[in-house]
């Protein structure tokens, strides 16, 4: 394949030829810039009428007290989602 070592396609968070972060090395720093540990998960459900297969969701509230929601498409297209829970103008989206 001409890859140089140890640049393995299936464990880099690397493209070998451009350096850049790939897919893996996106969701990591999402998932590093957003939760923390100390961090608490709690019970979440994604709306009713969604199939799990679908779309995935995990409820966090930070040491602050902020309350966030990571919602994982598991589809290649669009999906509509419905929140309840927060106040009017105090939802933020982070994509």
């Amino acid at each position: 394949w001409g890859i140089p070592l140890p640049q393995y396609p299936s464990v880099s968070l690397l493209d070998w030829r451009t350096g850049l972060g790939n897919a893996r090395y996106w969701v990591l720093k999402l998932l590093i810039e957003e939760f923390a540990p100390g961090d608490a998960l709690v019970s979440t459900q994604c709306a009713e009428g969604m199939g799990t297969q679908e779309l995935s969701c995990m409820g966090a509230i930070t040491k602050s007290g902020a309350h966030k929601l990571l919602i994982v498409n598991h589809l290649n297209e669009v999906q509509s989602v419905k929140m309840n829970g927060f106040p009017a103008g105090e939802a933020q989206l982070r994509i």
